[in-house]
């Protein structure tokens, strides 16, 4: 019998479930002007119900506080800057994580951010490739993550620096690794208050895929940013990478 504390994508959820939903997220094409998302038929209207997930106005789709722009496949929330200056531990966490040694603070639900992104079509799996002739967990798919801070929209890397050279951080993602889940079903990440994860430690949505991810307090906050001081609200957009740039 499988093990409820497996790496898994979602608990409880058929897969024909999510496919509905994906499929019809696929069927909208980016255009400009850009389209409005076609309307969910009943049976995909049902199942977005039982996932807690309802139609905005907009015709796209939240769970939570959690938005899912259907044509651009995005996913899209709040946060709060936490710290600058410092190193860090944890890139988003919710209030309930360690918000004093995170980038931002962010009231949403893991396991909503998790079913947010499988509607999105992406697979979660290893936080890193399998070595050459490993036959392991293929890696998860990997994000890029962006900062929507007084209107101007920057990769999150821009914010952050190495903690033991001063230079910046590459953009190399952030890969869907998917939070385990205990005996009882309790989503571990939830529990521990983590969204994504600079120092690959504790049970997360989204890893560092990175070698500065393997120890703590590689990864500092920018000390000269000039368009945000803790307690500024900010949007964060999660946008897959196509296949080729995954670097598997």
């Amino acid at each position: 019998m499988k093990s409820r504390t497996e790496n898994t994508t979602m608990y409880r959820l058929d897969l024909a479930v999510v496919v509905a939903i994906v499929f019809a997220m696929a069927s909208c094409v980016s255009l400009k002007p850009k389209p409005k998302p076609q309307p969910l038929s009943k049976t995909e209207l049902r199942i977005l119900k039982k996932m807690g997930g309802r139609v905005l106005k907009d015709g796209n789709i939240a769970i939570g506080k959690i938005k899912i722009d259907r044509v651009e496949k995005e996913v899209i929330f709040d946060a709060t800057v936490s710290v600058v200056d410092t190193p860090i531990e944890v890139l988003i966490a919710t209030p309930r994580g360690r918000t004093y040694e995170s980038f931002l603070s962010a009231d949403v639900d893991p396991m909503n951010l998790q079913l947010a992104l499988v509607l999105t079509g992406a697979v979660n799996g290893a936080r890193k490739p399998p070595a050459e002739g490993d036959k392991g967990p293929k890696m998860g798919d990997v994000f890029d993550v962006d900062v929507i801070a007084k209107g101007e929209r920057k990769p999150i890397e821009a914010y952050l620096v190495d903690s033991k050279n001063g230079k910046p951080i590459p953009r190399e993602g952030w890969v869907f690794v998917g939070s385990k889940y205990n005996y009882g079903g309790k989503c571990l990440a939830r529990d521990q208050g983590n969204v994504i994860l600079s120092w690959s430690f504790g049970n997360t949505i989204l890893d560092n895929p990175s070698d500065n991810g393997d120890t703590d307090d590689n990864i500092n906050v920018r000390g000269d940013l000039k368009n945000l001081k803790v307690g500024d609200q900010v949007t964060i957009v999660l946008r897959k990478r196509p296949e080729k740039s995954k670097n598997r």
